[in-house]
């Protein structure tokens, strides 16, 4: 597949951009790789809890949006039922948050970051309308799947347990996880080197993980339309719908190369805050981990799910990296690579 063949090329293009970024930056400024020496600014903050005035007015505003979001989304999820609340303002907050630092204290490199982040929203958000994650009135719409097999749990399925879930995991922490996400742009908005070949380099970057992100999304709903639609239609399916998952074009090198593409947008996101002039490690990295780690979990509750699904996915794992692995430029095609006419 063409698109497949591009978006490989794609990922190569973006780690090469990180990499002579992270270079450039530890070459110039050897005395700045120590961790997170803006830390002391975050700790002034804490201390201003819960009447929270950091000094900045953009900070204030993001975190007052944080922490109004968490509890509507908490008390909207309670009387619905629905756990999806955030899911329907994950491709919305950051871009809000985004928006906001670079509107009260504008500059280029800002407006780049902006600019990147707002793609990434409208993609996002146009892949979560199709797959039905919106409705009217806006607390209804499809709920993740997953959420049923959680509130199986021990603890978590009791009444008390789900709601302190909901509360503490899905609406606190996933909201302020992600404020943190969008963070970089806090520490851009106070530091003023000029802009460079870097912050152009990492726009470019960010947009090309976009396109590998809908690519992938792409793929997989196709697979599935059609697999469906075969189904509907009582016929018998063939192959490779009759295995059940897709597992050629971009998931022939990676399980889930939309989550490959997802928390790497967010990585090269936190790579401004170095173009900008703050240390290597900065406090602000904070949001790109938290949401690695969220997608670590993520992917083996979703893995377990399908395992027990699909008969044929313990052979995909065990052929296919779950994230990244080392990708052939060379191949011409980029089949299915499990075959059940063997």
């Amino acid at each position: 597949m063409l698109e497949t063949k591009k978006c490989i090329i794609s990922a190569y293009i973006v780690l090469s951009i990180s990499l002579a970024v992270l270079y450039h930056n530890y070459i110039k400024q050897p005395d700045k790789f120590y961790p997170f020496p803006d830390l002391g600014t975050v700790k002034v903050w804490l201390t201003r809890l819960p009447w929270f005035s950091s000094g900045d007015l953009a900070v204030d505003y993001c975190f007052n949006t944080c922490f109004f979001v968490s509890a509507i989304c908490f008390i909207t999820g309670e009387l619905t039922g629905n756990w999806s609340q955030v899911d329907k303002l994950w491709s919305l907050l950051p871009v809000t948050y985004t928006w906001i630092i670079t509107l009260v204290h504008p500059n280029t490199r800002l407006w780049m970051m902006t600019l990147a982040v707002s793609v990434w929203g409208f993609r996002l958000t146009y892949n979560f309308i199709r797959r039905g994650g919106y409705g009217w009135p806006p607390w209804s719409g499809e709920e993740d799947y997953r959420w049923n097999y959680v509130r199986k749990w021990p603890i978590i399925r009791t009444k008390l347990g789900g709601s302190l879930f909901n509360f503490a995991f899905i609406c606190v922490y996933q909201n302020i996880l992600l404020f943190l996400t969008a963070s970089p742009a806090i520490i851009c908005s106070r530091y003023t080197s000029l802009e460079s070949w870097q912050d152009f380099a990492l726009t470019i970057s960010i947009l090309l993980l976009v396109y590998i992100e809908y690519t992938a999304d792409q793929q997989q709903y196709n697979f599935q339309t059609q697999k469906w639609r075969i189904i509907n239609s009582e016929q018998k399916l063939q192959h490779p719908y009759n295995i059940g998952f897709p597992c050629h074009g971009l998931f022939s090198v990676s399980r889930h190369p939309n989550y490959a593409a997802e928390m790497s947008i967010w990585f090269v996101f936190y790579l401004y805050t170095i173009s900008a002039g703050a240390g290597l490690l900065n406090w602000t990295l904070s949001g790109s981990v938290l949401l690695a780690l969220l997608f670590q979990g993520s992917t083996l509750l979703s893995e377990s799910i399908t395992t027990n699904k699909y008969d044929l996915y313990t052979r995909y794992k065990t052929i296919v990296p779950r994230f990244l692995g080392l990708y052939n430029l060379f191949k011409s095609d980029y089949p299915s690579v499990i075959d059940v006419r063997d």
